[in-house]
């Protein structure tokens, strides 16, 4: 809970108050009068400062550390309104309004605040109305914040790295992410150490409300607004300064060795004792494993073991999965999207392979249908040429079409799983180099599933599921058909999970009226039959199934111009040319992919600096 600060620092209220924004133009005479009315208080992490619902009695500006309001009643994906930094304020709109505070504040970091209560306040506000033209400016900031798609990872982020087995190799990892993070700017690696040499505080004596706290506190304040990136080094045991980092931090780092078994260590223990708070500091484990590594097993005995916001797998002498993580750190992961579209979505492969040519990373990506597939080999670990080998052989020199008697569907499905065993084995969607998950439609509950664990083979195979064409999964006790209904460019969910940088790729367009044009001319079905046969009768009739499939994607089609406005960077080839159900146009259609992926991916390069240092 908050109290008095037993210690206040020596900072300069002045300096403070200039520094943020509502009081920037206040008069020193009243800044001085101000600065009389101001209490010292510190309010430890994870601890409240106050609640939703409770009386604005008071306002509070964020001296150092770091708070975070949210509302415990929203569900999870609109529960975190946004983060308060030092030099804001927090708990000024109850005061304004009279309305009870409408969301929990709770502290990220250790924090120190300066209270106001509203008497005090009020009076300001009344002597000096424009200040409401400030505080109309960080409410509007806030709204922006808290409807925003994706919670957006610190510009500078603290790091805490924890060993939770006995043979984490924290200080290799260490050397080699702050290598990778100083590509991006300055970073520092602290060790319980170094702090006694940078600023003679000992840490076992640096307790919550103590001078040496408080000077600890500072320095890493100071030390974050000249870095991109702070790497704290918590020790293997419950040492408090093991428990510092861990409160500091925006990220722990959960790093394992995956040859042990999961737990062992003092801050292993720490972690699983206290689980985290449903909207403090993310925790994210780090699987780390011998370089001669092919493809990572086990992940699911990890998850289990520590509940955490996401996992990354990395070799040490791997210089991409350290620079992956890197990104995931700093705000700046690339998330791929790849919509269903049937045999348009052959145009996927040709995208992967401009990625791979113009060096653009991919660390997460995600599809539907036929982007499920090609997407999860890419996760897999699968370059352009393997993936693209794969899909020749599966579609051009043989077929994945199993005529069956149709009862339930046109196609038994066989092939297509003998075909994603071939590719996947038993791996676990947990288990792959990147980032996956994969949409399908839940046929009992009429909602989307995103399938995020669990067999790759089978969540392909049930975002694949064509109606008509697949049976139906049943996954867990869910009957699984094609995603394509209710979310075949899953877009929106890439970007808030990646919090970086989105590309979609989007293979559906509206039915060209040239070319189906002939069905508006109506007739019976022997003259529609005649001109579709007949080559000097006019123009191409669409068969049935394409006529059906076109009509499965127009979702897809009318969501695509919100999709392309909420994406970074939006591709779409022209696929009206390739019949949905032409498997044979493999190769020409990866290479209408590649065409229009390589010159908009290149301009992406050039336009965006920040690209080009991913």
């Amino acid at each position: 809970m908050i109290r008095p600060l037993a210690d206040p620092p020596s900072q300069s209220l002045h300096r403070i108050l200039r520094r943020t924004d509502v009081f920037s133009e206040l008069s020193n005479t009243e800044i001085q009068a101000l600065s009389a009315e101001l209490e010292w208080m510190s309010l430890p992490a994870d601890e409240t400062l106050f609640q939703k619902g409770d009386a604005g009695d008071s306002l509070f500006i964020t001296v150092s550390g770091r708070l975070e309001a949210f509302d415990p009643e929203a569900p999870p994906e609109q529960r975190v309104w946004g983060r308060v930094m030092p030099g804001e304020l927090v708990g000024e709109m109850a005061i304004l309004t009279g309305d009870p505070r409408r969301a929990t504040v709770r502290a990220l970091r250790d924090s120190v605040l300066l209270r106001l209560t509203k008497a005090r306040f009020l009076q300001l506000v009344e002597r000096n109305p424009r200040m409401l033209l400030s505080l109309s400016r960080l409410l509007l900031e806030r709204i922006e914040e808290a409807t925003s798609l994706e919670r957006k990872a610190p510009l500078r982020p603290l790091i805490a790295l924890a060993p939770i087995t006995r043979g984490a190799r924290v200080d290799a990892l260490a050397r080699r992410l702050s290598t990778e993070l100083a590509s991006f700017g300055p970073t520092l690696a602290v060790h319980a150490a170094d702090v006694m040499d940078a600023i003679g505080v000992d840490v076992a004596e640096a307790e919550l409300g103590t001078a040496a706290h408080q000077k600890l506190v500072r320095w890493l304040q100071d030390e974050e607004s000249r870095r991109e990136a702070i790497l704290l080094l918590a020790d293997a045991e419950n040492t408090p300064w093991t428990r510092f980092c861990i409160r500091q931090a925006d990220s722990v780092l959960l790093v394992a060795d995956v040859r042990d078994m999961p737990g062992g260590t003092g801050a292993s223990d720490l972690l699983q004792r206290h689980g985290r708070s449903a909207t403090g500091d993310r925790r994210e484990l780090v699987l780390v494993h011998p370089d001669a590594t092919k493809l990572p097993r086990g992940t699911r005995r990890w998850l289990d073991a520590f509940p955490v916001d996401s996992h990354h797998h990395v070799r040490l002498g791997e210089r991409a999965d350290i620079r992956r993580l890197s990104r995931y750190l700093t705000g700046r992961a690339v998330a791929l999207a790849l919509s269903g579209g049937a045999a348009r979505g052959f145009a996927h492969v040709g995208v992967i392979r401009a990625f791979e040519e113009t060096g653009i990373p991919v660390d997460l990506v995600c599809g539907t249908s036929m982007g499920a597939l090609f997407g999860g080999l890419l996760a897999l670990g699968w370059s352009y040429g393997q993936i693209a080998e794969a899909g020749h052989e599966a579609f051009v020199k043989s077929s994945i079409f199993d005529i069956t008697l149709p009862l339930v569907s046109a196609l038994s499905g066989k092939r297509l799983e003998q075909f994603l065993e071939r590719c996947f084995g038993d791996a676990q969607i947990e288990d792959l180099w990147l980032r996956y998950f994969c949409m399908a439609c839940n046929l009992s509950s009429a909602v989307p599933v995103r399938i995020r664990r669990g067999s790759a083979g089978k969540a392909i195979r049930s975002s694949s599921s064509v109606p008509g064409l697949f049976a139906p999964v049943n996954r867990d006790g869910q009957l699984l058909v094609d995603g394509l209904f209710l979310n075949n460019l899953p877009a929106e969910l890439a970007k808030k999970e990646a919090r970086g940088r989105t590309v979609a790729v989007n293979v559906i367009q509206a039915a060209d009226p040239k070319l189906w044009s002939p069905l508006a001319r109506g007739g019976g079905p022997v003259s529609q039959a005649a001109r579709m046969i007949n080559p000097f009768k006019g123009q191409w009739v669409p068969p049935i199934m394409e006529l059906v499939m076109q009509c499965f994607f127009l979702s897809t089609i009318h969501a695509s111009e919100r999709v392309r406005k909420m994406v970074d960077l939006y591709i779409e080839p022209r696929m009206e040319r390739f019949g949905f159900l032409e498997a044979k146009a493999f190769d020409e259609a990866a290479l209408a992919g590649y065409e229009a992926a390589k010159p908009q991916l290149e301009e992406w390069l050039r336009s965006d600096p920040e690209v080009a240092r991913l």
